[in-house]
């Protein structure tokens, strides 16, 4: 028989048994919720909720209260201030993907049949649900790949209305050298092989030298710095982490947490952070100083072509380039995944409300870059012999 135990930390969790059922996801390892809890300077409403069998751990969750600024932001967009001034909002949502995480959501034990993963997610989504009626809350899902069959079978039986929302791009490994994934992109979109190359060549004549920071103390201010910096070009917000975040990440992910930092001189002027797991990374974090970096290419040697450099070399499967930026991605060979957004609430009108509004919103998604820009394989549509300036943008 199962049972369920909810907890308020993942220090009561024990890190072996929760890591077993993660798979390649490391949004929801072990260290990296650790992470989150120890340097995060926004307050978390978070809840773990363990499904066990006589005592061993079978499956897991993890909730977030959050107000109406997350699922706003993602359903009504731009609208989402005019929205609030109406007084519409899907808040407050109990939402089942936690912040900074995307991947699998219901945790399930290794070598599950589908039959038990099904009993055992339907477990979570019964606690979830008592937990969301106990609150007041709607329940969601604010970021959902369709990797989990069974979960999305639940949320289908379940009557949550679903949406698209902005894809994830990533880009599988496929070539035995650095060389040949230059080839690879030529053959997509004219001229870029010898961008690339240019690119390549153009940060070392300028001096930059791009290295794995194996020993980050004294660079975690200028880290956060330049981390900030991004966050405020693109978001307007600050970084949300303290100034211990990533030696807390380097102490509870190890090597699977990567630092590439670019060098000008003594300056350091970038820097992006990879997660790995299992053969698959992920790119959650980039910052660089353009000041400093002006038009050298630092950007796309940092973010791009050093990580796939190594990951060939080192094997690795697929890398994960996050959101946004979906040209620029596409023309350095990423594709894109869908991910929806799931929403139910226990309001009969808000429910009906939100069901044709997300109806709406998932139909204009698919019509909108990139969903519509971006072709099979990754290839721009009306757009692929363009090549692509080295502006400096980053994520």
């Amino acid at each position: 028989m199962f049972s369920t135990r909810i907890v308020g930390t993942i220090t009561e969790v024990e890190k072996n048994d929760w890591d077993a059922m993660v798979g390649d996801w490391v949004f929801m390892s072990h260290g990296w919720m650790k992470t989150m809890e120890e340097t995060n300077l926004v307050p978390m409403n978070r809840l773990y909720i363990l499904v066990e069998e006589s005592g061993r751990l079978v499956g897991g969750a993890v909730f977030e209260y959050c107000g109406s600024d997350r699922f706003d932001r993602l359903l009504f967009g731009r609208l989402k201030n005019r929205a609030s001034r109406f007084g519409i909002s899907f808040g407050p949502v109990l939402d089942a993907v936690p912040f900074r995480s995307y991947g699998n959501t219901c945790l399930v034990e290794s070598g599950a049949d589908p039959s038990r993963r099904k009993e055992i997610i339907g477990k979570v989504f019964s606690e979830m649900e008592r937990l969301a009626d106990q609150s007041g809350c709607s329940m969601g899902f604010s970021k959902v790949l369709d990797h989990e069959p069974e979960l999305l079978e639940q949320l289908r039986d379940r009557g949550y209305s679903r949406s698209l929302v902005s894809p994830i791009n990533y880009l599988d490994i496929e070539w035995p050298s650095f060389g040949e994934y230059r080839m690879h992109i030529g053959s997509i979109s004219r001229n870029m092989e010898s961008n690339i190359r240019k690119e390549v060549n153009k940060n070392v004549r300028e001096g930059v030298v791009i290295r794995v920071l194996d020993d980050i103390r004294g660079h975690e201010d200028r880290m956060v710095e330049l981390a900030t910096m991004n966050r405020m070009k693109h978001n307007n917000l600050p970084f949300s982490f303290g100034r211990d975040f990533f030696s807390r990440l380097n102490e509870n992910l190890g090597s699977d947490a990567v630092v590439y930092a670019a060098f000008k001189g003594a300056a350091m002027i970038g820097m992006a952070l990879q997660l790995k797991r299992n053969g698959t990374a992920f790119s959650p974090i980039v910052g660089v100083d353009h000041d400093r970096s002006g038009n050298d290419a630092t950007y796309f040697n940092l973010c791009y072509y050093r990580p796939i450099a190594d990951a060939i070399q080192n094997k690795m499967t697929r890398i994960y380039f996050g959101f946004g930026m979906y040209e620029l991605k596409a023309r350095r060979g990423c594709r894109v995944l869908p991910v929806y957004v799931y929403f139910k609430s226990k309001n009969r009108l808000r429910d009906l409300v939100a069901r044709n509004w997300m109806s709406v919103h998932s139909a204009w998604w698919g019509r909108k870059s990139p969903y519509n820009r971006l072709g099979k394989g990754g290839t721009l549509r009306g757009g692929g012999g363009q090549t692509m300036d080295s502006d400096g943008r980053t994520d």
